[in-house]
């Protein structure tokens, strides 16, 4: 196993922005944030709430791309999963049987860093500490921009169930889409308006006396 002692340059606003967040594997009771420690097979894992990231450290190797750099780094990447626990199979007349995965897990895109080739070095935990940082703050990316899309797709499933029967269900869902859209724009619009009416009567209003 490997050690290594983060500075205090990266751990306190780590701690701020994702707080609970901890070293899981390999597991070392007792150790803070600040204490990385990467696997003799170049992995770790951290938790944060239900999410999990998971961290691969590569080989060393030239990656700087620069001819005249001598230097070594490593590459480190990880990722955030979730294990999903409401899942439901659809009831679709297709195959033998439907099957589910014992543990479904939501993978969240991967992010990458480039550190120094030095395991035990402060450098080295700087950067799995942002790694572990950067890979969460991607699920909150993710996890904002699926919700409206999942409710997007839902309302549409709606439509389609409620489509008049005399009507093709494609374009009906198709025209309720663009009126959904329509009114989505205006609401953009009446918003953007509002704070340009505010900005304006701010920078009209005579200075106090």
């Amino acid at each position: 196993m490997f050690k290594s002692t983060a500075t205090d340059q990266i751990v306190p606003a780590v701690t701020v922005a994702f707080p609970g967040l901890r070293q899981v594997a390999p597991l070392a009771l007792g150790s803070g944030l600040d204490q990385v420690q990467i696997d003799r097979d170049l992995t770790a894992r951290y938790a944060c709430g239900q999410l999990t990231v998971h961290v691969k450290v590569g080989q060393a190797n030239h990656l700087s791309g620069d001819p005249d750099d001598e230097s070594l780094q490593r590459r480190v990447d990880a990722h955030a999963t979730m294990l999903v626990q409401r899942l439901h199979p659809t009831e679709l007349p297709a195959g033998e049987w439907t099957m589910m995965a014992p543990a479904a897990e939501m993978h969240f895109p991967t992010a990458y860093i480039a550190a120094t080739d030095k395991l035990t070095t402060p450098a080295f935990a700087d950067a799995v500490i942002a790694v572990v940082a950067q890979a969460l703050h991607y699920a909150t990316a993710a996890t904002e921009q699926a919700t409206p899309v999942a409710a997007d797709l839902a309302e549409e499933s709606r439509w389609a169930a409620e489509c008049p029967p005399d009507k093709p269900v494609a374009a009906y869902v198709r025209t309720r889409r663009r009126e959904r859209d329509r009114a989505r724009q205006e609401q953009q619009m009446e918003a953007s308006a509002a704070r340009w009416a505010a900005v304006k009567a701010e920078i009209d209003e005579p200075p106090a006396q």
